[in-house]
């Protein structure tokens, strides 16, 4: 039975952690543990937590507030060896077979740098009643991924190599932990397994931010919003992510255009031709013609 340690990132969430970890518990045909690292909290969430178990529960001793990010990066970094990890929010639901499914194509895949699954989201009221499904549109290559994140870091199951080919990037700046993973896995030649079944309800409420385009809005304000937040840094990502000795050759060329594109007109001209976004989201070849032409990129 493959062992797996779940990474949860903890603040204020009294309210339904419960029965996330409740869920999370409930696995099937995997041996679940929690790592979980409190972000500050100032509820009863730390209270919660203590009422479990302690040979499933971890707790990292931390008091301070860092952000959903660092926080989650400091648990991938302080986590012990494990045959698979997944990153967890404090709020969802998992279905009994989340890990255990994703964990099924992960042993499938054979890769000497890494492996990572993620999937689509069932997305739910506080009450966990359906609202919609997301679908994952973009194929798991390079130049969708450092200007459009598909990844929601409560889907991800990753393995052992992909996560100490992370910490030993020594890389800490970063927008958040989810799309920096998934950049990551992909420049260093990881495989990659986007399922567009999905079994995690992810619960949206007024104290929450949803990763993604509420699917209601209209279209015009949708684009308008991701012209002007540049959400994932893909400039500076890049920049980064060029530092760490596991970029593929192949790779390089197309970080060093992204690096550069602000200051040359070259860089710029083949972010527009060469290395043209690639996707199946209609909206995203627009936008991304436009960030690149004003360097919002």
């Amino acid at each position: 039975m493959r062992k797996v340690l779940v990474l949860m990132s903890t603040y204020n969430g009294e309210k339904y952690i419960k029965e996330q970890i409740d869920s999370v518990l409930s696995q099937e045909q995997v041996d679940v543990s929690i790592l979980i690292r409190d972000d500050g909290s100032t509820d009863d969430t730390t209270n919660i937590v203590k009422t479990y178990d302690s040979s499933k529960i971890i707790v990292m001793e931390s008091n301070m507030n860092v952000g959903p990010a660092e926080s989650f990066m400091t648990l991938l970094r302080y986590a012990k060896l494990y045959d698979y990890y997944a990153f967890c929010d404090q709020d969802d639901f998992w279905g009994k077979n989340k890990l255990s499914f994703a964990i099924d194509h992960l042993d499938e895949m054979i890769s000497l740098k890494g492996k990572l699954y993620l999937s689509s989201l069932n997305v739910v009221d506080v009450n966990l009643k359906p609202l919609f499904k997301t679908k994952l549109l973009d194929s798991p290559s390079v130049n969708p991924a450092m200007v459009r994140n598909q990844a929601t870091g409560c889907t991800m199951v990753f393995d052992e190599i992909l996560r100490k080919n992370v910490v030993d990037s020594s890389i800490h700046n970063y927008t958040m932990h989810d799309s920096f993973l998934y950049k990551f896995a992909i420049i260093s030649g990881a495989k990659v397994f986007l399922d567009n079944d999905s079994y995690i309800k992810y619960r949206q409420h007024p104290n929450n931010t949803l990763g993604m385009s509420n699917q209601h809005k209209k279209i015009y304000n949708t684009m308008l919003n991701r012209f002007k937040e540049s959400d994932y840094d893909a400039s500076n990502s890049a920049i980064e992510l060029l530092k760490s000795n596991f970029v593929e050759e192949m790779m390089k060329e197309y970080l060093i255009s992204l690096s550069f594109y602000k200051k040359s007109l070259k860089h710029k001209f083949l972010l527009l031709t060469k290395y043209m976004i690639k996707t199946n989201y209609k909206y995203s070849k627009c936008n991304y013609i436009m960030k690149v032409i004003f360097n919002k990129l």
